[in-house]
């Protein structure tokens, strides 16, 4: 057992913390704070907005979203939220989405304020999505009518997400770089500074256009308690945390050996699983011990998704998954908790635990089917007090990301924005000359290799001659590569699903539903709809049935079977083309694009419905 002490942030005159004031001030176009949990990042750009700065907001979760809402209106401030709720209210109201938010987008930028909006949204704004509703709203209005782009909790983001991320901060740098006015890009993290270090590195991006800083943390403290003369000056992040570490003890068994003695009055347990399934089978069992002592079902929440079944103050024991992990205060002072699937979602999980001046427990079950993680080994020999900063350090890096694959990925964007490979393809003429200038520019300069490869096998596809034998499953693939990247549904881990005795729909990680689930009846909106009662929607008695897909490629399509995911479809699928691309010029081209990429296209019709998205 080991005990995170008090930790919190020194404040300024106007409230704001080292890193707060920092986030309003730099002058950087590109900046990366890093920051623990509960420390206050998002208020910097709450004040700006009260200050009457525009801020354009983006977070990973419908829920996290309508919390930043509800605490800017609480303040007064103009926030409008972006994500598929709003767009469902907008057509039930016979509105048109864009036009909507066309219009909010106008009065956030003229008057200061906050549009608050899920990445999927800023995707969808960023392939051109509204031109589709005859709207002219584009990604230059955020540039030229915006003070602030800020992603949220950017360490949850996934490689796709950051493909996307590197277009956004190459436009920005640049526009920066030749002196034109524009808006500042932020990511938000609770780990390191250091965690986009290779995406935003000199070999990626324009000299001198990122700074990195983390928040400076006050841990000498003898709690905050005793400091009333000095309290003014200090804001509590986090009381003392006892962490107790369980070597081979599954999550119920803990519940049943330590539940008792964490469930104090008017207390909250907080239970986050790794597994949903694991949750949904241990799911009697541990309502039958809660009322056993004393805790009746209406008083247990299961959370099964990001953005569905949030707690509410007569809950004393939530229930969840990873989906626990992301932004909003439960106000929870013990929590049982899985491994977590790396070191920054460890310290998320225990970060939800002794918020403020509270005082809190958290108990790691380290029994796992894959073995005990390697950040929970490096957590097992600890004793006595460990300041939370030495345990980031301990754990560094927190969460890695390719930052390589990423880069090519957003050089696609680039090159599927562009449209210069396809005459019928109209993107905003705006949007077309900016990407245009920027490109000859840095192209001019030297400062940052653009790579144009997606373009080059457009080219390549249009200069071949009719009569070659593999021209029309080459131009086939680089249709669907296109669709992918226009695809923007997997920037989501979860998709939402509806069961005949569940009224409500219930957001559900993306490959559990393709490993457990059978293929819906319906798909409506985005929505997997099952007729059948959700028990009776499994594969065979539950169990994991093996995928067989069929996948795009340069040389037609391509059967991978016995895979349980997509990333354990690239490999084989890699290993079944390699041979055949490299028989032509061209197609050993495709081969490195896709190897650089990572972007599989899914052709067999019945499973793609599970599988929107392949991205790895």
């Amino acid at each position: 057992m080991f005990t995170i002490p008090t930790h919190g942030v020194t404040k300024n005159a106007a409230g704001l913390s080292t890193a707060q004031q920092r986030l309003l001030d730099d002058d950087a176009p590109i900046r990366v704070c890093g920051a623990p949990t509960g420390s206050g990042k998002t208020f910097a750009f709450i004040k700006a907005a009260s200050d009457g700065k525009s801020i354009f907001f983006v977070v990973p979760t419908q829920a996290l979203a309508e919390d930043i809402r509800k605490h800017a209106e609480e303040k007064s401030i103009l926030a409008y939220k972006w994500d598929a709720n709003e767009t469902q209210k907008a057509l039930e109201n016979n509105e048109i989405p864009w036009a909507t938010r066309q219009t909010q987008v106008e009065e956030v930028a003229n008057q200061g304020g906050m549009i608050i909006t899920t990445l999927e949204a800023l995707a969808h704004l960023t392939v051109g999505l509204p031109r589709y509703q005859h709207v002219s709203l584009t990604v230059i209005d955020v540039l030229n009518g915006f003070h602030h782009l800020v992603f949220d909790e950017a360490h949850t983001l996934g490689t796709r997400a950051f493909g996307l991320i590197h277009l956004w901060s190459v436009m920005i740098a640049a526009r920066h770089w030749k002196g034109e006015p524009t808006l500042k890009l932020t990511f938000l993290s609770a780990t390191h500074s250091h965690l986009m270090a290779e995406l935003l590195g000199k070999n990626f991006l324009l000299p001198k256009s990122v700074r990195r800083f983390d928040e400076k943390l006050s841990e000498n403290l003898q709690g905050f308690q005793n400091l009333e003369g000095l309290a003014p000056l200090y804001r509590p992040i986090h009381g003392d945390v006892e962490v107790h570490i369980h070597d081979n003890n599954n999550l119920l068994e803990v519940v049943r050996a330590e539940g008792k003695n964490l469930l104090k009055t008017d207390s909250r347990l907080l239970l986050v699983y790794d597994s949903l399934k694991q949750a949904l089978l241990d799911k009697r069992e541990l309502y039958a011990f809660f009322e056993s002592r004393g805790v009746s079902t209406e008083q247990i929440v299961m959370i099964t998704g990001q953005d569905r079944n949030q707690p509410q103050k007569h809950h004393r024991v939530i229930i969840g998954t990873a989906a626990i992990e992301i932004g909003v205060n439960f106000e929870i002072e013990a929590a049982i908790i899985d491994p977590a699937m790396d070191a920054a979602a460890l310290l998320q999980r225990i970060g939800r635990v002794a918020r403020g001046e509270h005082s809190g427990v958290v108990h790691i079950c380290k029994s796992s089917q894959q073995g005990t993680p390697s950040h929970v080994l490096k957590l097992t020999p600890l004793s006595g007090q460990q300041p939370i900063e030495k345990l980031r350090q301990l754990l560094a890096p927190l969460r890695k990301i390719n930052g390589w694959r990423a880069r090519n990925l957003g050089s696609a964007y680039w090159s599927m924005l562009s449209g210069a490979y396809r005459p019928r393809f109209r993107p905003q003429s705006a949007l077309l000359r900016h990407i245009t200038e920027i490109f000859e520019e840095l192209d001019v300069a030297q400062k940052m290799p653009m790579v144009s490869q997606l373009n080059e096998l457009h080219q390549i596809a249009k200069n071949e001659e009719p009569d070659w034998r593999g021209k029309h499953e080459f131009e086939r693939w680089l249709k669907a590569i296109d669709r992918e990247l226009q695809d923007v549904r997997g920037f989501s881990p979860t998709i939402e699903v509806q069961f005949k005795d569940k009224p409500f729909l219930i957001s559900y990680n993306r490959d559990w539903v393709a490993r457990y689930l059978r293929a819906p009846d319906h798909y409506v909106a985005g929505v997997y709809v099952y007729e059948n009662n959700r028990e009776d929607c499994f594969r065979e008695s539950g169990k994991a049935k093996p995928l067989a897909l069929k996948f795009f490629s340069p040389i037609g399509s391509v059967p991978v079977t016995g895979i349980y995911n997509l990333q354990s479809a690239f490999k084989p699928y890699c290993h079944k083309i390699k041979t055949g691309c490299e028989k032509e010029p061209s197609l050993s081209q495709a081969y490195d694009f896709m190897k650089k990429t990572g972007l599989l296209a899914i052709s067999d019709s019945k499973e793609e419905l599970l599988l929107e998205s392949a991205l790895l």
